[in-house]
Protein backbone atom coordinates (compact mmCIF):
# COMPACT_ATOMS: atom_id res chain seq x y z
CA UNK A 1 0.00 0.00 0.00
CA UNK A 2 1.46 3.56 -0.94
CA UNK A 3 1.56 6.03 1.95
CA UNK A 4 1.19 9.72 1.26
CA UNK A 5 1.65 12.74 3.59
CA UNK A 6 0.01 15.75 2.97
CA UNK A 7 1.36 18.85 4.54
CA UNK A 8 -0.82 21.40 5.24
CA UNK A 9 0.36 24.84 5.88
CA UNK A 10 -2.51 27.07 6.76
CA UNK A 11 -3.19 28.74 9.99
CA UNK A 12 -7.03 28.86 9.55
CA UNK A 13 -9.10 25.90 10.12
CA UNK A 14 -12.28 25.13 7.98
CA UNK A 15 -10.80 27.45 4.81
CA UNK A 16 -9.74 27.04 1.41
CA UNK A 17 -6.49 24.94 2.71
CA UNK A 18 -8.46 21.98 4.80
CA UNK A 19 -10.63 21.99 1.93
CA UNK A 20 -7.82 20.74 -0.57
CA UNK A 21 -6.91 18.55 2.17
CA UNK A 22 -9.86 16.91 2.70
CA UNK A 23 -10.62 16.32 -0.99
CA UNK A 24 -7.16 14.60 -1.69
CA UNK A 25 -7.23 12.72 1.61
CA UNK A 26 -10.87 11.53 0.29
CA UNK A 27 -8.90 10.80 -3.37
CA UNK A 28 -6.15 9.03 -2.19
CA UNK A 29 -8.03 6.98 0.36
CA UNK A 30 -10.45 5.86 -2.75
CA UNK A 31 -7.36 4.66 -4.75
CA UNK A 32 -6.46 2.15 -1.52
CA UNK A 33 -3.50 4.83 -0.08
CA UNK A 34 -2.83 5.51 3.18
CA UNK A 35 -2.15 9.12 4.29
CA UNK A 36 -1.07 11.03 6.70
CA UNK A 37 -2.07 14.63 7.33
CA UNK A 38 0.53 16.84 9.11
CA UNK A 39 -1.20 20.33 9.67
CA UNK A 40 1.61 22.76 10.64
CA UNK A 41 -0.96 24.89 12.97
CA UNK A 42 -1.21 22.15 15.38
CA UNK A 43 2.12 21.11 15.46
CA UNK A 44 5.54 22.02 17.77
CA UNK A 45 7.96 23.00 14.94
CA UNK A 46 10.57 24.74 16.14
CA UNK A 47 13.21 27.59 13.91
CA UNK A 48 16.12 26.35 12.64
CA UNK A 49 19.32 27.78 14.49
CA UNK A 50 21.95 26.67 11.96
CA UNK A 51 24.28 24.46 14.36
CA UNK A 52 24.75 22.50 12.08
CA UNK A 53 24.30 19.70 14.31
CA UNK A 54 22.49 17.79 11.66
CA UNK A 55 25.94 17.78 9.68
CA UNK A 56 27.96 16.83 12.30
CA UNK A 57 25.44 13.92 14.21
CA UNK A 58 22.99 13.02 11.60
CA UNK A 59 20.06 14.49 13.22
CA UNK A 60 18.85 17.76 13.62
CA UNK A 61 19.53 19.46 17.65
CA UNK A 62 15.28 19.65 17.81
CA UNK A 63 13.55 16.65 18.60
CA UNK A 64 10.33 17.89 17.36
CA UNK A 65 7.67 17.36 15.15
CA UNK A 66 9.52 18.34 12.84
CA UNK A 67 12.05 15.95 12.97
CA UNK A 68 9.52 13.23 13.29
CA UNK A 69 8.02 14.65 10.29
CA UNK A 70 10.90 14.98 8.02
CA UNK A 71 12.49 11.39 9.12
CA UNK A 72 8.67 9.97 7.64
CA UNK A 73 9.04 12.19 4.74
CA UNK A 74 12.20 10.37 3.56
CA UNK A 75 10.33 7.29 3.65
CA UNK A 76 6.74 7.56 1.56
CA UNK A 77 5.91 7.32 -1.52
CA UNK A 78 4.59 10.78 -1.99
CA UNK A 79 3.89 13.87 -0.08
CA UNK A 80 1.34 16.63 -0.70
CA UNK A 81 2.16 20.60 -0.17
CA UNK A 82 -1.03 22.50 0.40
CA UNK A 83 -0.55 26.39 1.34
CA UNK A 84 -1.82 29.94 1.44
CA UNK A 85 0.27 32.20 0.41
CA UNK A 86 1.04 35.68 1.82
CA UNK A 87 2.66 38.36 0.22
CA UNK A 88 3.43 36.26 -2.30
CA UNK A 89 5.32 33.82 0.02
CA UNK A 90 4.51 30.49 1.74
CA UNK A 91 3.38 31.82 5.74
CA UNK A 92 6.03 31.91 8.22
CA UNK A 93 5.39 28.53 10.14
CA UNK A 94 5.27 26.81 6.77
CA UNK A 95 8.68 28.59 5.72
CA UNK A 96 9.80 27.34 9.35
CA UNK A 97 9.02 23.67 8.89
CA UNK A 98 10.82 24.09 5.00
CA UNK A 99 13.59 25.75 6.73
CA UNK A 100 14.19 21.90 8.80
CA UNK A 101 14.41 20.02 5.34
CA UNK A 102 18.20 21.43 5.46
CA UNK A 103 18.99 18.60 7.83
CA UNK A 104 18.41 16.58 4.83
CA UNK A 105 21.08 18.72 3.00
CA UNK A 106 24.24 17.30 3.43
CA UNK A 107 26.55 16.78 0.12
CA UNK A 108 29.93 15.72 2.20
CA UNK A 109 28.11 12.44 4.04
CA UNK A 110 26.07 11.63 0.81
CA UNK A 111 22.06 12.45 0.17
CA UNK A 112 19.16 10.38 -0.77
CA UNK A 113 19.44 10.80 -4.83
CA UNK A 114 15.57 12.14 -5.71
CA UNK A 115 13.70 9.35 -7.83
CA UNK A 116 11.49 9.50 -10.28
CA UNK A 117 9.07 7.67 -8.98
CA UNK A 118 8.62 9.68 -5.53
CA UNK A 119 6.46 12.70 -6.28
CA UNK A 120 5.99 15.71 -5.14
CA UNK A 121 2.49 17.50 -5.05
CA UNK A 122 1.77 21.06 -4.48
CA UNK A 123 -1.22 22.87 -4.18
CA UNK A 124 -0.91 27.06 -3.58
CA UNK A 125 -4.11 29.46 -2.85
CA UNK A 126 -3.76 33.19 -2.80
CA UNK A 127 -5.64 35.79 -3.71
CA UNK A 128 -4.07 39.34 -5.28
CA UNK A 129 -0.60 37.30 -5.76
CA UNK A 130 0.72 37.37 -9.68
CA UNK A 131 0.32 34.15 -10.51
CA UNK A 132 4.07 34.77 -11.67
CA UNK A 133 4.82 34.86 -8.23
CA UNK A 134 2.58 32.28 -7.21
CA UNK A 135 5.19 30.16 -9.95
CA UNK A 136 8.33 31.49 -7.80
CA UNK A 137 6.77 30.41 -4.75
CA UNK A 138 6.51 26.88 -5.65
CA UNK A 139 9.98 26.35 -6.23
CA UNK A 140 11.10 26.54 -2.58
CA UNK A 141 8.26 23.83 -2.07
CA UNK A 142 9.69 22.13 -5.04
CA UNK A 143 13.28 22.44 -3.42
CA UNK A 144 12.50 20.97 0.00
CA UNK A 145 10.54 17.78 -2.05
CA UNK A 146 13.87 17.29 -3.78
CA UNK A 147 15.92 17.53 -0.96
CA UNK A 148 13.88 14.94 0.58
CA UNK A 149 14.04 12.44 -1.90
CA UNK A 150 11.26 13.45 -4.37
CA UNK A 151 12.19 13.97 -8.32
CA UNK A 152 8.79 15.00 -9.80
CA UNK A 153 6.58 17.65 -9.20
CA UNK A 154 3.59 18.93 -10.34
CA UNK A 155 2.25 22.23 -9.06
CA UNK A 156 -1.18 23.50 -8.93
CA UNK A 157 -2.26 26.84 -8.77
CA UNK A 158 -5.70 28.76 -7.11
CA UNK A 159 -5.80 32.21 -7.73
CA UNK A 160 -8.31 34.60 -6.64
CA UNK A 161 -8.81 31.92 -3.46
CA UNK A 162 -9.41 34.81 -0.83
CA UNK A 163 -12.64 33.97 0.45
CA UNK A 164 -12.69 31.09 2.73
CA UNK A 165 -14.71 29.15 0.94
CA UNK A 166 -13.26 30.16 -2.64
CA UNK A 167 -11.84 26.18 -3.40
CA UNK A 168 -14.97 24.42 -1.71
CA UNK A 169 -17.21 26.52 -4.34
CA UNK A 170 -15.13 26.07 -6.93
CA UNK A 171 -15.43 22.86 -9.59
CA UNK A 172 -12.48 23.86 -12.41
CA UNK A 173 -9.95 24.03 -8.90
CA UNK A 174 -11.51 20.55 -7.65
CA UNK A 175 -10.78 18.61 -10.92
CA UNK A 176 -7.16 20.03 -10.83
CA UNK A 177 -6.89 19.16 -7.59
CA UNK A 178 -8.16 15.62 -8.49
CA UNK A 179 -6.05 15.50 -10.86
CA UNK A 180 -3.01 16.08 -9.22
CA UNK A 181 -3.84 13.46 -6.58
CA UNK A 182 -3.96 10.98 -9.51
CA UNK A 183 -0.88 11.63 -10.76
CA UNK A 184 0.42 11.67 -7.39
CA UNK A 185 -0.60 8.28 -6.52
CA UNK A 186 0.75 6.57 -10.59
CA UNK A 187 -2.94 6.17 -11.28
CA UNK A 188 -2.89 9.39 -14.29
Amino acid sequence: MKQYIIINGSPRKDGNSDHITDLAVQELEQQGAEVEVFKVREHEIKNCIACDSCKKTGHCIHQDDAAALIEKATACDGILFVSPLYFSAAPGTVKVLIDRFYSLFNPAKGMTMPSAERKCGIVLTYGGTPDAEAEKAAGLFKLCGNIAGFGSDQVVLCGNENEKDAFANNPEYQGKVKELVGWLNGNK
